[in-house]
């Protein structure tokens, strides 16, 4: 064979970042995370944080506002005393 320097390299995403959290008036949660332009992103949620990821529920999915800038708005809040929120990154 020919000689070479082959070498393996892993590149990883970004990580997603939460910004702007906030109660809304009307009790809505509104929040806001960066993640590559172009992603669909579906939010996930639980009452329990330590619940296995294969049993939080889905909501629904992200609006790209901005490029890269993603915002999600919980209509169901006042249903729960406390929720934890994930993003699956398709």
């Amino acid at each position: 064979g020919i000689p070479g320097t082959a070498s393996l390299v892993r590149i990883d995403p970004p990580p997603i970042v939460l910004f702007g959290a906030t109660n809304l008036p009307n009790s809505d949660f509104k929040f806001w995370f960066t993640n590559p332009p172009g992603q669909a992103c579906t939010i996930l949620a639980a009452t329990n944080a330590a619940q296995p990821a294969n049993t939080w529920t889905a909501l629904g999915t992200a609006s790209e506002v901005l490029a890269g800038q993603y915002e999600y708005t919980d209509l169901q809040t006042l249903s729960y005393q406390r929720r934890y929120y994930r993003v699956r990154s398709q």
